[in-house]
């Protein structure tokens, strides 16, 4: 049998699968799990998370039971903090030079960004995905990113997580985890086992589901504020020194790119979307291909066109970024950071890291792989390219290094999906020494594993697995494959 899990099948079908709605009921789910019971019998003593089924790859697949947390949403101040710990400061910005951060808030695992920007208001997160429906909880866990090198990848928010682990008597128990150079728990307010441990943190922020079931994290916050978007069509190789001037800007929030994978005229289309912080009040409103890109219409034209026409794909990928073009749009940030209706085009997709000061080479090696696949692997959408602050998390994406994050998001419908993704990112890991997103279509072995993220970096990751799951109750096939 095979399980699905956005538009892509997956194997195993878990056993069972449960809901819980409250972190005594996780508790129970799981200790359950790790035992194999369930209410109609016994199933494998193995466990899993997931939240929004936005991830594309087997992270998230079991033979055991499957918790589904999408039922833990909510805010809260927390009160059970130390009296000296305060929120951390804010980027300096041109135009808000001394902006106060905004007070902690714990976020359940569940919650999505579009609730958490709901529920946080007047506050926002300090960062966020281009996806309001994704999970802080799934995107922590996996390396997710926004854009722009002031800020890191979501996990870098966290000040502390709430994990219900299962430890070396086959009990779930919660635990805390925060470091130790930076605590923020009083132990006489916290009911469950509070570990406080750099090391450990660092390498649970990021373990995309195989160290235990997230419950919350605790997020710097800030006030909400409103950016300035201008997205321009660019001539990538003609315009790219432009470009990373602007990534670099100290007065520029984020920048963001879209290019088509294939050249015409010469070289390759591109639009630049460039965020700047804006006093100004809410003005016009984005390009109609951003607007209308989930309309009937056009979803039936881009599934036609990859589907049947992909020999067009250069020239009307041309036209898709074209359209989406716009400058002057003044947004709140929540709104501005959300790339909007592409995210609810059928796509399957894959990314990969490589360090921001390699981009030029990494692309220009790229463009030629798609260019030399032409018929064969079809790219139906623009890739997408973000950049992103170092992380600690040693098997973060973005981990000792600046880096930018380079999507090749694949319509559904359209001819060799798979071996287009799957080419991808094989050349990428083999050929450029690439990361692949955790989150996204994923083929790494454990070599591959420990030639991109070194093999210190495995084993202070391994070293956490054994602390917070002795028994493996987390294992998978994700993590048989890599050795974890």
């Amino acid at each position: 049998m095979s399980d699905t899990i956005n538009n892509t099948p997956t194997v195993p079908t878990p056993a069972f699968e449960c809901a819980p709605r409250t972190v005594d009921e996780v508790l129970r789910a799981v200790d359950d799990a790790a035992n194999g019971r369930t209410p109609s019998g016994t199933v494998p003593a193995f466990a899993k998370a997931v939240a929004g089924f936005w991830g594309f790859n087997v992270g998230g697949t079991t033979n055991g039971t499957r918790v589904r947390v999408t039922n833990l949403v909510g805010v809260e101040a927390p009160t059970d903090l130390l009296p000296h710990v305060a929120p951390r400061p804010l980027p300096s910005s041109p135009i808000m030079p001394n902006e106060a951060p905004g007070p902690l808030r714990r976020v359940y695992a569940g919650t999505t960004y579009s609730q958490v920007n709901t529920l946080l208001a007047p506050l926002t997160v300090r960062n966020q995905p281009g996806f309001g429906d994704l999970t802080v909880g799934g995107v922590t866990l996996v390396g997710g990113h926004g854009s722009g090198l002031v800020e890191g990848n979501m996990a870098s928010q966290v000040r502390s997580l709430d994990l219900v682990v299962v430890n070396a008597q086959r009990r779930a128990e919660l635990v805390r985890l925060e470091p130790a150079s930076d605590p923020v728990t009083d132990p006489a307010k916290f009911s469950g086992r509070l570990l406080r441990d750099d090391a450990l943190f660092a390498a649970a922020k990021v373990s995309f589901g195989t160290m235990g079931v997230l419950t919350s994290v605790l997020l710097d916050t800030r006030p909400q504020y409103r950016l300035e978007e201008d997205r321009d069509l660019r001539w990538l190789w003609k315009d790219f020194a432009k470009i990373e001037s602007q990534v670099r800007d100290p007065a520029v929030s984020a920048v963001h790119l879209w290019v088509n994978p294939y050249a015409t005229f010469g070289d390759h289309r591109a639009v630049q979307s460039t965020y700047r912080r804006s006093l100004d009040t809410q003005r016009n409103t984005r390009g109609p291909g951003i607007v209308s890109a989930d309309t009937k219409l056009s979803l039936w034209f881009s599934r036609f066109v990859a589907s049947s026409l992909p020999g067009l794909l250069p020239l009307a990928t041309d036209l898709a970024l074209w359209m989406v073009t716009g400058d002057d749009v003044v947004m709140p940030s929540p709104i501005a950071l959300d790339f909007g209706p592409p995210n609810r085009m059928a796509v399957s997709a894959a990314s990969c890291s490589v360090p921001a000061a390699d981009l030029k080479d990494v692309l220009q090696r790229l463009l030629e792989h798609f260019k030399e696949g032409f018929g064969q692997r079809w790219a139906s959408s623009p890739v997408g390219i973000r950049w992103v602050k170092a992380s600690d998390a040693p098997l973060a994406p973005q981990h000792g290094r600046d880096s930018v994050m380079i999507e090749v998001p694949v319509l559904q419908g359209t001819p060799n999906l798979d071996q287009t993704l799957q080419d991808y990112v094989t050349f990428m890991v083999n050929e450029l020494g690439a990361r692949p997103h955790w989150g996204q279509r994923l083929w790494l072995d454990g070599t591959q594993l420990r030639k991109v993220y070194g093999e210190a970096n495995v084993a202070l990751f391994r070293t956490a697995r054994a602390t917070l799951d002795p028994l493996g109750v987390f294992d998978n096939e994700l993590t048989r494959a890599l050795a974890l």
